[in-house]
């Protein structure tokens, strides 16, 4: 199913972005 593809890339989309913004925000 694409979902198992599509859940894990979103996921890891939004983990880094509020990484990222934890890293700016530094």
């Amino acid at each position: 199913p694409a979902l198992l593809y599509i859940v894990p890339s979103v996921i890891g989309s939004v983990a880094v972005h509020c990484l990222w913004n934890g890293e700016v925000k530094e």
